[in-house]
């Protein structure tokens, strides 16, 4: 970080180590300040010797050689000003009235051409846009003043399920201190390693471009450019790059985007190519940028959308994505935060829309700290950072919907309570159902649903889910199947079924089937509730083999209710699995001494050392607690 300080001293020229500095003052032609401005000397062969960043007062201070320089001048939305010669070492200061035409994007004419390598002056279109996007890449120097304007920085790591829920979510804050919030890694590494490194068995890390990477020479000679413009991005016109030709190594490929009007940089959007198995299913990207006070810019807020792979179970060698894993950051700015309430209260009520009753003992997390609501559901989650917050909150009524948790963005300006409540019965019907209720179904009939998986917890697509109504009970008034004892439904791609419109006191078994292998069967009845979840296991006994050995795991709380939705893995290893309604999961291994992480969004990360026994089949029970500290 750089800070021009004006002081006396500075008015005369310094030729220490044989340089000579420049005192420049830029100004428009109504003599106001121009602030980040970029300020270069220029010498007689047309080369830039040093270049930097104006101050807010349009001051810049320029080093070089003695000797006979221009100066250039550059801005967004504006062509390069040239002054007349001068002379360095100069005794005063050089004032320049800085008069320069407009950069009229939007009448530039895009082709279909491409140019591989550092773009040409002669391509007119390319070389005009790209002067543009150097511009703001190059003003990267952030002062004082800027850093003032960030209050934190905020890192996420999400996975999302195939319908789109949230399965788990962790986000960190950090102060900014006196470097840039985000940057990328050395650029010449991308092109001797790629931006994505790894393999299945030890996963992979993925990298995204900062400025000095797209501004680099690296990034130059592997890539190929062109101009171009999209419907859905009305008003901005972009500078299209992918991989040069015969390059094979992992990749990205994407476009840079300007706003038309004012030249400003708005974001990169991307995508990972030339990544093996992971091209299947389209690892992609965005950063975006931000102009601060001083003119300088910086990465304001980028993201990583990634698949979460798991091997198929009909097919070993088959390949396919259970999820999603968004990993980013944003720059939280100070004027997000209101300025007398940075630590603000938090309070509020969590509601059970169902049953229409407030929630007793939910994990409610936000801002770092996490507590359960009382017998009457409130919650007190006392002082937390301002601003824009994402307020979480699960209990088992939750998970027996499906779900891992609820979300819900939260403003905080001063001291605050709010209302978390769970989706009311007609908001479920229509997500479970996939289809509107008619009438009074979503307030009087029952919905039956779950996920089928394999041993490990892997959701099966296309079980077949029977379901048999006891005799003194009744099928469902919209059964997909219209027998009066028995429904067959198939399971989805998540593995999820549902059947709806049962009778209240409907009661029965269920089992499901695939590839003749076939699941455990199931007791159900509606009573209390109308929304039940029954997930159902298949066992297959070619993968376990004379050396391994089935870890049942059974996971409850401090109060002990069993725990649904918590993701068990075996540290090192891809081994993990997912708890049904029960609390349970199975973990195959053929090691005897390894450590288990079990990871609930709401509750603290547990990892225990597990020595096995001699036994092919042992059980493994886990307490699973709030964090500590936090309630």
């Amino acid at each position: 970080m750089k800070r021009w300080v004006l002081m006396a001293l500075m008015f005369c020229a310094s030729q220490a180590n044989g340089q000579a500095t420049l005192r420049v003052r830029a100004e428009s032609d109504a003599r106001t300040p121009l602030a980040g401005a970029l300020i270069a000397l220029v010498d007689p062969e047309n080369r830039v010797i040093t270049e930097v960043l104006t101050t807010a007062e349009g001051f810049a201070s320029l080093q070089a050689a003695p000797g006979s320089y221009r100066v250039r001048v550059r801005r967004i939305g504006f062509r390069p000003f040239y002054s007349a010669p001068t002379t360095i070492p100069r005794p005063d200061i050089l004032i320049l009235r800085v008069e320069s035409p407009r950069v009229v994007l939007n009448e530039l004419v895009v082709s279909a051409s491409a140019q591989c390598g550092r773009i040409n002056p002669d391509a007119a279109t390319l070389a005009s846009l790209w002067e543009e996007i150097s511009k703001a890449l190059r003003s990267s120097q952030l002062t004082v003043g800027d850093l003032k304007e960030i209050a934190r920085v905020q890192t996420f790591v999400r996975e999302v399920g195939l319908n789109g829920e949230v399965t788990s979510s962790d986000s960190t804050n950090r102060s900014v201190a006196n470097r840039r919030p985000f940057a990328a890694v050395d650029p010449g590494s991308f092109v001797k390693l790629g931006y994505v490194r790894g393999d299945e068995q030890k996963g992979w890390d993925f990298f995204g471009p900062d400025e000095t990477v797209l501004l680099s020479n690296d990034f130059a000679s592997t890539h190929c450019f062109r101009a171009i413009r999209q419907r859905t991005r009305r008003g901005q016109i972009g500078v299209a790059f992918e991989p040069a030709p015969r390059r094979r190594l992992a990749d990205i490929r994407g476009v840079i985007w300007l706003d038309e009007r004012s030249s400003e940089l708005r974001e990169v959007e991307f995508n990972y190519v030339n990544v093996g198995v992971l091209s299947d299913f389209q690892p992609r990207g965005y950063t975006r940028f931000r102009r601060m006070p001083s003119g300088a810019w910086l990465v304001s807020d980028w993201q990583l959308q990634l698949p979460r792979l798991a091997r198929g179970v009909a097919a070993r060698d088959e390949t396919r994505i259970v999820g999603t894993i968004q990993n980013g950051g944003r720059v939280v700015f100070t004027e997000e935060i209101a300025p007398s309430a940075q630590q603000v209260r938090l309070t509020g009520i969590v509601f059970d829309s169902l049953f229409m009753s407030p929630l007793k003992h939910a994990i409610v997390s936000a801002g770092g700290k996490t507590v359960k609501t009382d017998e009457a559901g409130r919650f007190d989650l006392g002082k937390i950072t301002g601003g824009r917050i994402l307020v979480t909150f699960t209990h088992r009524i939750v998970s027996s919907l499906g779900l891992v948790a609820y979300e819900q963005p939260v403003e905080l300006r001063g001291d605050t309570a709010i209302v978390l409540a769970t989706p009311s019965r007609q908001t479920v019907w229509t997500r479970v159902c996939r289809a509107q209720p008619e009438g009074s179904d979503a307030a009087e009939k029952g919905i039956l649903h779950g996920v089928v998986r394999n041993e490990t917890g892997e959701p099966l697509a296309g079980a077949r889910v029977s379901i048999r109504l006891d005799e003194s009970g009744q099928a469902p008034v919209k059964a997909q199947v219209s027998t009066q004892s028995l429904v067959e439904i198939t399971s989805d791609r998540n593995g999820h079924y549902a059947v709806c419109g049962f009778r209240r006191l409907a009661s029965g078994t269920l089992s499901a089937t695939r590839n003749s292998v076939v699941s455990e069967k199931k007791a159900f009845e509606f009573g209390g509730g109308l929304i039940l979840r029954k997930d159902l296991t298949l066992g297959e006994a070619s993968s376990s083999t004379e050396t391994t050995r089935d870890i049942v795991v059974s996971i409850t709380d401090a109060a002990g209710d069993v725990v649904a939705d918590a993701l068990i893995q075996i540290d090192g290893t891809t081994s993990s699995a997912r708890t049904s309604e029960e609390g349970r999961a199975l973990l195959r291994t053929s090691s005897t001494h390894f450590v288990v992480t079990v990871r609930r969004l709401g509750y603290a990360d547990q990892s225990l050392e597990v020595q096995l026994g001699e036994a092919r089949r042992q059980l493994l029970k886990i307490v699973l607690d709030i964090p500590p500290g936090r309630s």
